[in-house]
């Protein structure tokens, strides 16, 4: 994610070239980029989009823009159904929301012959359907990510977005980072995802795909297939209520050698009539399973792995929290006895479970925070911890992500989908009890803010329209005896903290690699300290965050009144004065690295080639999520265009969307006159993805999503 944002300004860039002056007489085709609609006047996509896709020649990209001029809103209204049989990429471009108007829809039918590379993303359709038909005797790619379905329209048997493969060549489909909401009552909904292969050679990747589904007779995911390859569904959330099924996934008879996993997956809330197939259901013909660190609370009916009829299928189910399941719990077929082992699954509160539990199972209450929010609510519950390290896959990098995208293993490996973090992350606000008249600090006392003294904590400031020129005071942190959490924060020039200001917070504990680092002789200069860290050194690609810290372990205490950022060259990370201040002695500063193998918590932001007032933040963690909380460090690395000064304060904050349109936070220029960000400065940004998940999820619930 956070390469995407830059790889799709600089095809916004060359679309504005091609809207301009089109193409001229005969060429090699290289690959276009489009830009739609064409406000120009000149060249192509000046009519439909329809028309722009037609023009574009296979393996051209295009891209929906802005569609006003005078007054840009990042909002785009495409109000027709299109029809794409060729390779190409259509996207909402960088900052704007491209919104289906209601019962438009999406149909991708390959051609016959030849190689096929389609990717569709970043799109909102509301009551339409994405459909796609794989018909090519080559080698071909689907990608459909980014995609917002707000109910849906869909014949018999299909889902929100819609894969069929009916070709000779191989298909490789990738369907990942999607939001499927559905409340329909409409008997003909299929649900979120369906895909199914009617022979031949298959390789499907779902991913990251939050469905919500609220009283239908629906399937969050359907996927089927004759032929032979491989299924992927990995860390996707299905929640809601009064819905059928979670997930099902079938190798038909007929298949050869294949293969299937299922990983850190969330069925929760599948209440639909009893009797049908379980809320997480495999069925194997001749595949080697993998069905670990699933969560599957609150339905009717649990977890079934079965088989169509005796063959070679093998494989594990472990690691699983299968949990107050009115009829059934876990069920695995007898007839796969000696082939699928089991161990280490939580089963507790179910009507009745049908396996032989294998080492390791546990029966204890999981202690989930609730049944809507189905992770472990403390140490004590018997899920922490308890899993088998064995059976968590790997990868080059080490293990993976749990369905947060925080790391799988703390400490032990945790049974169920998510693994629990005593990291600290929350919004906190100035009040009169916390706020001492006059004094330049806020007391951090909300009572999730149990710390440590020696913590390292990060401190973003929101937007608050009563704060007005206090908003651009630089901030920072320093051990308070006299408050509940041992924290506060305040201004490094000491003017008063008003009631009433937001601060975004996190403090990580057992997670992410965090540290104090101070200035010295030895590793200052000019206005840079140098950080020293083996997750840092020679990594330009890392990326890291940091706030001044006033008294590290309860002593010292050196006011900063610098904005500060970070900047890599040589080999070295180094903390800076925007303002070209050389760097005091003896200052310190919380310092804290995000995990670079999974962009699933953060992003690297960049203002573009001209200044702005404003960054808006793109990212499947942060779009439609008010509660999430945010963190922001200025940032010139690898992911940035280059060395730029940002000596301008900012808070960040949060909009509704338009119509259809997911809200969007953003980062904020504030203080005196009208300031604005240079152009190409860029910032880290990052969010604790149990934090985020758990208020979005909680929202959801709120809005209805509950049966």
């Amino acid at each position: 994610m956070n390469s995407h944002s830059k790889v799709i300004a600089r095809k916004l860039a060359s679309a504005l070239v091609v809207a301009a002056f089109g193409a001229f007489g005969p060429r090699a085709h290289a690959a276009a980029t489009y830009l739609w609609p064409n406000l120009s006047g000149i060249g192509a996509c000046q009519a439909t989009l329809q028309a722009c896709i037609d023009a574009a020649a296979p393996g051209d990209t295009v891209l929906i823009g802005n569609d006003e001029l005078l007054l840009p809103d990042g909002y785009t209204a495409v109000n027709e159904s299109l029809s794409i049989s060729k390779s190409l990429t259509l996207a909402g471009a960088a900052g704007i929301d491209a919104v289906f108007a209601p019962g438009r829809r999406i149909d991708v039918d390959s051609p016959t012959s030849g190689a096929v590379n389609i990717d569709i993303e970043h799109l909102v359709l509301r009551h339409g359907q994405l459909r796609v038909t794989h018909r090519s005797d080559t080698d071909s790619s689907y990608t459909l990510s980014r995609l917002r379905f707000e109910e849906t329209s869909t014949s018999t048997g299909e889902g929100a977005i819609q894969v069929g493969d009916a070709g000779s060549g191989p298909a490789h489909v990738a369907i990942g980072d999607n939001v499927i909401e559905l409340g329909s009552a409409t008997t003909t909904l299929s649900g979120g995802v369906g895909a199914y292969s009617l022979g031949g050679e298959w390789h499907i990747n779902v991913f990251r795909n939050r469905v919500h589904l609220r009283n239908v007779p629906a399937t969050a995911i359907a996927l089927s297939a004759n032929g032979f390859g491989s299924m992927a569904i990995n860390d996707n959330v299905i929640d809601g209520g009064g819905y059928q099924k979670g997930i099902r996934a079938a190798w038909n008879p007929g298949s050869t050698a294949n293969t299937m996993d299922v990983l850190d997956n969330v069925v929760v809330g599948a209440r639909g009539p009893a009797g049908g197939e379980a809320s997480l259901m495999v069925a194997l013909t001749n595949t080697a399973l993998r069905l670990v660190n699933n969560t599957v609370v609150g339905n009717i009916l649990g977890v079934e792995v079965s088989r169509f009829g005796a063959d070679s299928s093998s494989g594990r189910v472990a690691n699983n929290l299968v949990a107050f399941n009115v009829a059934t719990g876990l069920a695995i077929d007898s007839g796969l006895a000696g082939a699928v082992s089991n161990g280490y699954n939580l089963v507790h509160g179910n009507g009745g479970d049908s396996f032989t539990p294998g080492p390791g199972t546990v029966n204890g209450d999981p202690l989930l925070a609730s049944l809507v929010n189905p992770r472990p609510s403390s140490l004590a519950s018997p899920a922490v911890d308890t899993g088998n390290t064995a059976d968590v896959p790997t990868t080059l990098f080490g293990y993976g992500f749990d369905a947060d995208g925080e790391s799988r293993v703390v400490a032990g490996v945790d049974i169920g989908a998510y693994e629990l973090s005593v990291d600290r992350s929350g919004t906190h606000r100035s009040t009169t009890a916390n706020t001492i008249p006059g004094g330049d600090y806020t007391r951090i006392d909300e009572p999730m803010w149990t710390l440590a003294t020696n913590a390292v904590l990060l401190a973003t400031p929101l937007r608050a329209s009563s704060a007005g020129a206090e908003s651009a005071n630089t901030l920072g942190v320093f051990e308070d005896d006299g408050s509940p959490s041992h924290w506060s924060i305040f201004h490094e020039n000491a003017s008063p903290l008003s009631v009433g200001r937001g601060f975004n917070v996190f403090a990580p504990i057992d997670s992410r690699v965090h540290y104090v680092h101070t200035s010295t002789v030895g590793n200052s200069s000019a206005n840079y300290t140098m950080l020293d860290d083996a997750g840092l050194n020679g990594h330009p690609e890392a990326v890291a965050f940091v706030t001044h810290n006033w008294n590290p372990g309860g002593i010292g205490g050196t006011y900063h009144d610098h904005r500060i950022g970070l900047e890599y060259f040589g080999s070295h990370w180094y903390v800076r004065n925007e303002d070209l201040a050389d760097m005091a002695i003896g200052v310190s500063f919380n310092v804290i690295v995000t995990d670079l193998f999974t962009s699933q918590n953060w992003m690297v932001a960049e203002v573009g080639a001209a200044a702005a007032t404003e960054v808006r933040l793109e990212h499947p963690l942060l779009d439609d999520n008010p509660c999430v909380a945010v963190q922001v460090t200025r940032a010139d690395g690898n992911y940035s265009a280059g060395t730029v000064l940002d000596d301008v304060p900012f808070v960040v904050g949060y909009r509704a969307g338009l119509a259809g349109a997911p809200g969007h936070w953003y980062i904020e220029a504030v203080g005196a006159g009208s300031p604005m960000f240079p152009a190409h400065a860029a910032f880290n940004v990052m969010a604790q993805g149990a934090q985020g998940d758990a208020c979005r999820d909680d929202r959801i619930f709120t809005d209805g999503f509950d049966g």
